[in-house]
């Protein structure tokens, strides 16, 4: 079990990051809980290159349980077939703008001096 740590404001009513609220956020950033759409996971998937049968797989072993274990056991089987390729972070923030997490990403091209869109990097990958 995690320790518990405060978040927040000092002053305000106690808030407590625990680790169901952990397990839960990563949960909704890879697409596994019951808030996401089928279609947003499923495009979630594709762009954290996990195949869509594991994918929802887990997504149903997340939202079949009500157990803390199995949740974490789906969020980290997801988290574990992610590919750690060099686009990676490309990847990962199209999948947090597609669950709606982040707002219009962008990423920063120091040779160019401008910013993109990390789809426009995935889309210059080779296969």
């Amino acid at each position: 079990m995690w320790e518990a740590e405060a978040i927040g404001e000092e002053t305000g009513p106690a808030r407590w990051a625990t680790q169901r609220r952990w397990v839960e956020r990563g949960a909704g950033l890879l697409g596994l809980t019951a808030a996401c759409e089928q279609t947003v996971a499923a495009a979630v998937a594709e762009r954290l290159g996990v195949s869509g049968t594991e994918h929802r797989q887990a997504r149903a072993r997340f939202q079949g349980s009500r157990r803390l274990v199995e949740h974490g056991a789906a969020v980290a089987s997801v988290v574990g077939l992610i590919s750690a390729r060099d686009d990676l972070w490309p990847r990962v923030a199209c999948a947090l703008d597609l669950v709606g997490e982040w707002g219009t990403v962008w990423l920063w091209e120091p040779g160019l001096y401008r910013c993109s869109s990390p789809f426009a990097a995935l889309a210059r990958q080779p296969p």
